[in-house]
C-alpha cells in the first residue's frame, strides 16, 4: 500500500502530522469510494496522486508552519517538478518509485528533476546529489 509514502509526502508539504494524516485519509477514502471507476481509467495511480496533491494543497492553506524550501519549489516549478523534487530529493525515493506513486513515466520524473535543477539549483546543493 502507498499510504506510508503518501503520508511522508503530505508531511513534507504540511509539516504537521495531523494535517498530513487527514489529507491521506481523505484521499484514500475518496479512492476507495471510486475504486471501480479508477480501475477503468487510464492511470489509477495518477488519479489518486492528483487527489492527494489537491487535498494537501487545500489543507495546507490552514497550516501556519511550512518548509521554506518546499514553498519555493511549489512557487517556482510545475506541480510535477515540485512533487518530483519532494519525493526524490527530500524523501529519498528512487525515480522509479516516485514515478510509480505519481502514475507517470520514469522519464517524466527524470525530466522534471533536470528542469528543477536548472530553475532552483539550491534545492540540489546537498550531499544527496548523485
Amino acid at each position: 500500500m502507498n499510504g506510508a509514502f503518501y503520508f511522508r509526502y503530505a508531511l513534507a508539504r504540511a509539516l504537521d502530522e495531523d494535517t498530513a494524516q487527514a489529507a491521506v485519509d481523505s484521499t484514500l477514502a475518496e479512492a476507495a469510494s471510486r475504486w471501480p471507476v479508477l480501475l477503468h481509467g487510464p492511470q489509477p495511480a495518477a488519479a489518486i496522486w492528483l487527489r492527494l496533491r489537491l487535498n494537501v494543497d487545500e489543507m495546507n492553506r490552514h497550516v501556519a508552519r511550512r518548509d521554506p524550501l518546499v514553498e519555493s519549489l511549489y512557487g517556482s516549478l510545475s506541480q510535477l517538478a515540485a512533487d518530483a523534487v519532494v519525493l526524490h530529493r527530500q524523501l529519498n525515493l528512487s525515480v522509479e518509485t516516485a514515478a510509480g506513486l505519481m502514475g507517470v513515466e520514469r522519464s517524466a520524473i527524470a525530466g522534471a528533476l533536470l528542469t528543477a535543477k536548472r530553475v532552483l539549483p539550491f534545492a540540489f546543493d546537498d550531499a544527496k546529489e548523485g
